[in-house]
């Protein structure tokens, strides 16, 4: 009795995946640098990338875009409050990464292996929550008051603007 084999899941059988490595096509490699700048701004402030490629992106409704424009604002003003939550805690940190995945998934190319983008964003954002804590607790002890939050603010912001201007197709 010939039994058929059974169908593995690899790197090598992912739709846009070649020979087991990730693809080497300009546009992905783009997305994926764009996915990574992306899940840095979400783990330091998790609304503001968010609210950054919702303005970028013509599709995104004036409804959609006010409204994480507001919670992004929100957010900004939140974190200078005495009673923040600390980042760290799990839901915060899960709250970071899927908002870490969520806007890499909006810097990838149509029809590409997105769940790459997804993962790269979603682990950035991990990272870089724990590296935005030990970076806003060296600025407060150098900086007066709230100004360590505005630098780190400023970062994200930049960083964000990188991202989405990564994330928009080269004309070349």
């Amino acid at each position: 009795m010939n039994i058929p084999a059974s169908p593995t899941l690899s790197l090598a059988t992912m739709p846009g995946i070649e020979n087991g490595v990730l693809p080497s096509h300009p546009g992905d490699l783009r997305a994926l640098g764009a996915s990574f700048l992306a899940g840095i701004g979400s783990g330091h402030r998790s609304m503001l990338p968010l609210a950054v490629q919702s303005w970028q992106s013509p599709q995104r409704s004036l409804l959609a875009r006010v409204l994480v424009t507001v919670l992004a604002a929100g957010e900004l003003f939140g974190d200078k409050l005495p009673f923040a939550p600390d980042r760290r805690a799990p839901l915060a940190l899960a709250g970071r990464a899927v908002t870490g995945g969520l806007v890499a998934l909006g810097t990838a190319p149509r029809g590409r292996a997105r769940i790459v983008n997804v993962l790269v964003g979603s682990a950035a954002a991990v990272l870089a929550t724990y590296l935005g804590a030990r970076l806003r607790k060296q600025l407060g002890r150098r900086l007066p008051g709230i100004a360590g939050a505005l630098v780190e603010d400023a970062l994200t912001m930049g960083i964000s603007l990188a991202a989405a201007k990564l994330a928009r197709p080269s004309r070349v």
